[in-house]
């Protein structure tokens, strides 16, 4: 059975019931068609370049999904469109930024450390550990999800990003318990790669399946180019520093990855796959549940299934090239349970950077004030969501190393 979650609260009960009247009433406040989104990114920026067109396919895809798939309440439908308005407006001025920056993307990258692995298999504390470290930057979720400031206007990005999370916490106040997120933390290159309309960050916020099937079939070199300009770009704010990335998203697309930043020092994560499939089926249940009265949790875990098997496959027949093999780091995810500390020496002994007393100091702080389900435990098991553990273990096993090497239960 799934648990029992907060119902809307009145307050956006009653708008999403005003602004559906208004909706029937002839006023188009949610309006989601590629044409009408367009007009409002260039009203909105003053812009109308959007670069290569291949960002059209993952757009058309994505809205036939919502229509097809997600059934969205009016809030739901509301939000939504604002953030596809968002990445349409961002990739105006990623063009616009080249145009007038040409110097800063044909710049060297510092090599960065990006960290993958599949969904919830300690990506986010060892993402968020190496950030402490003060010659390195991780780039908290303001700065994802609105990589470039508007062009003649208040830089407000942040602030904009602090006022939508407050808007949307009362829906799925659970949410700290899954997964602790704020405008000012480290989070996924997902959200930035939001505006190459190849991210899955979309799957995440609605329940698109037919839009995720789509882009576990997708080719993404011109993605991951755009993806090494992204970093330059970030790279001007704190050119002194190494960048710290990470999403799952790249375990299948390392090839794409290495190929645009060649210089990339990549940490693969290692857990159980059926813990992770079911935890992450869980935090997207919560996030779905935001934008949707509808939801059927056993489509939800059947496409995650489906995006790990994806991962596991993509990652193993890439790890037979020799380079890139050299290029990743694999750890355990007991093994940073057991000793973060210990870990991340490991790490970059692994890739040549010097240990540093500072970072030491400051990590233990870290890990001090940080300790595991600060927020809350997260409960969750297969059977909630139509599966079963033993039918995903002995799926897992045929596929992935990790489900017969895991000791974790």
């Amino acid at each position: 059975m799934l648990p029992n979650f907060v119902p809307m609260p009145r307050t956006y009960r009653i708008l999403d019931f005003l602004g559906s009247q208004l909706e029937k009433w002839g006023i188009p406040l949610t309006r989601m068609d590629a044409k009408t989104l367009h007009q409002l990114a260039e009203r909105e920026t003053g812009l109308s370049d959007f670069g290569d067109p291949y960002y059209r396919e993952g757009l058309e895809v994505l809205l036939r999904s919502i229509e097809k798939d997600a059934n969205l309440h009016f809030f739901g439908r509301f939000s939504t469109r604002m953030v596809l308005i968002n990445y349409m407006g961002q990739r105006l001025l990623f063009i616009e930024a080249q145009k007038r920056s040409p110097d800063v993307f044909r710049s060297k990258l510092n090599a960065p450390f990006i960290i993958t692995g599949i969904p919830r298999s300690g990506t986010t504390i060892l993402h968020r550990m190496m950030a402490v470290d003060l010659r390195n930057s991780g780039l908290p979720l303001w700065r994802l999800l609105r990589p470039f400031p508007p062009v003649g206007k208040k830089d407000n990005r942040q602030s904009i990003a602090q006022w939508e999370l407050k808007f949307r916490r009362p829906i799925f106040p659970e949410m700290d318990s899954k997964h602790v997120i704020s405008e000012d933390r480290e989070e996924e290159c997902i959200w930035m790669l939001g505006l190459t309309f190849h991210s899955v960050a979309f799957w995440v916020i609605a329940p698109v399946a037919s839009f995720a099937d789509w882009l576990i079939s997708q080719n993404q070199q011109k993605c991951y180019q755009e993806y090494s300009l992204l970093l330059k770009a970030q790279q001007q704010v704190v050119p002194e520093k190494h960048l710290v990335m990470k999403a799952p998203d790249h375990m299948p697309n390392l090839g794409a990855l290495l190929s645009a930043v060649p210089n990339a020092r990549i940490v693969q994560l290692h857990r159980n796959p059926t813990t992770c499939l079911t935890s992450l089926n869980s935090l997207f249940y919560s996030t779905h549940r935001a934008v949707t009265n509808d939801i059927n949790p056993q489509r939800l875990a059947e496409v995650n299934k489906k995006m790990f098997t994806n991962y596991i496959k993509m990652s193993h027949s890439y790890r037979s090239n020799p380079t890139i093999t050299n290029a990743v780091l694999d750890v355990q995810y007991e093994q940073l349970v057991a000793n973060p500390m210990q870990t991340v020496k490991d790490i970059y002994a692994h890739f040549g950077v010097p240990w540093s007393d500072e970072y030491e100091e400051r990590l233990k702080s870290f890990l001090s004030n940080h300790p595991k389900d600060k927020h809350g435990a997260h409960h969750y098991t297969p059977e909630q969501f139509g599966q079963s553990a033993d039918e995903l273990n002995a799926h897992f096993a045929s596929v992935s190393d990790d489900a017969r090497m895991s000791t974790e239960k």
